[in-house]
């Protein structure tokens, strides 16, 4: 599992806008949720009452979709889905918050500084057991006051099937090791988000800097402005391959019938998806509700379907976690990321 959140940074590009417009906040001054419950079916029968729900998420379509119609099933409550890349969906919150025009009452997202950043200007909600009692089901270590893992995503290498026959790269090393790749290597702007620079941080602790270098002179690579975007073009044969990749988002162009396959290393790292709950959440007592199915064991089968890791030990479905799997540090992520950019960036 990924580490704890409690993180320091430094950062530019996408996610630097980000944090910018969430420091220039300061105090928030939108309302919390409604009355705390005092027990779970108290908040059962609120939820019901407000009727719906509305996710923000940064997971794979189809299988947010398909949590939310189990829940709408389970619980007669609808729920309204809202899909960005982690980004775009990050600068929508932030810029609703500071509006104090919040659209989302769950935000499901990767990226642990924005979550600790949104938290610092007050727009997070506390996540509370006693109203969401299966977050006792996740390490304590693992969540913090305002977000918790819901599974872990490893990263791997996508490439194009048609382009890239024979023996295609099966570990990090191979990248720099093997032949230069038909059309070329994309490679994800470590800026955008610390759950994407992890893996960069994780290719600097394990290989050193020697690594980049060797990649940019090997693979003579450029730069993807979004995982999404980037996967479509190794879907279309504009490109050869790109990393980091996660299954879930690969496997949205493989339904479409893209020749695209990933193969996830060994050795590697991941990262988490995390659920938090608006301050000003229109529907507060449907958001505890909608995370606490996240992480029931029904939830959690629908949520990693064959794509990603459990954070919950009972559920066996889903994807094994690498052999030699390290955990993300997001600190070290977070506090190295000028560095990190700097060796990115051809």
């Amino acid at each position: 599992m990924p580490s704890s959140i409690r993180r320091r940074s430094h950062v530019f590009g996408a996610l630097g806008t980000i944090l910018l417009l969430l420091a220039a906040c300061g105090e928030s001054s939108v309302a919390g949720p409604s009355r705390a419950m005092d027990s779970f079916d108290e908040v059962v029968d609120a939820a019901r009452e407000e009727g719906s729900v509305v996710v923000y998420s940064a997971y794979n379509a189809e299988l947010t979709q398909s949590l939310a119609d189990a829940f709408e099933a389970e619980y007669s409550i609808d729920v309204q889905v809202v899909r960005q890349a982690s980004a775009d969906l990050d600068a929508r919150f932030a810029a609703e918050s500071e509006a104090g025009s919040v659209g989302a009452d769950v935000l499901w997202q990767p990226d642990p500084v924005f979550a600790e950043s949104a938290a610092a200007n007050g727009w997070l909600a506390p996540l509370d057991a006693a109203q969401i009692p299966n977050l006792e089901r996740v390490d304590a270590a693992e969540r913090t006051e305002y977000s918790v893992p819901v599974l872990e995503q490893p990263w791997g290498i996508a490439y194009n099937t048609d382009l890239i026959t024979g023996n295609p790269p099966a570990s990090w090393e191979d990248l720099v090791t093997g032949d230069a790749l038909e059309r070329g290597l994309l490679v994800a702007a470590p800026q955008n988000s610390v759950a994407t620079a992890g893996v960069y941080n994780f290719w600097l602790d394990t290989f050193g800097e020697d690594y980049f270098a060797d990649l940019r002179s090997t693979q003579n690579y450029s730069m993807g402005d979004s995982v999404s975007n980037a996967i479509q073009q190794v879907a279309a044969g504009e490109v050869g391959a790109f990393v980091p990749a996660p299954l879930s988002t690969v496997s949205t162009v493989q339904e479409a019938g893209a020749p695209v396959r990933v193969v996830v290393p060994d050795k590697t790292t991941g990262f988490a998806m995390l659920a938090s709950i608006g301050n000003s959440a229109p529907h507060p007592n449907a958001a505890r509700l909608f995370v606490d199915f996240l992480l029931s064991d029904a939830g959690q089968a629908i949520a990693v379907g064959d794509l990603a890791v459990p954070v919950i030990d009972s559920v066996t479905s889903g994807v094994s976690r690498p052999a030699e799997y390290v955990p993300t540090d997001n600190a070290a992520t977070a506090a190295r990321l000028d560095e990190i950019v700097g060796l990115v960036t051809p």
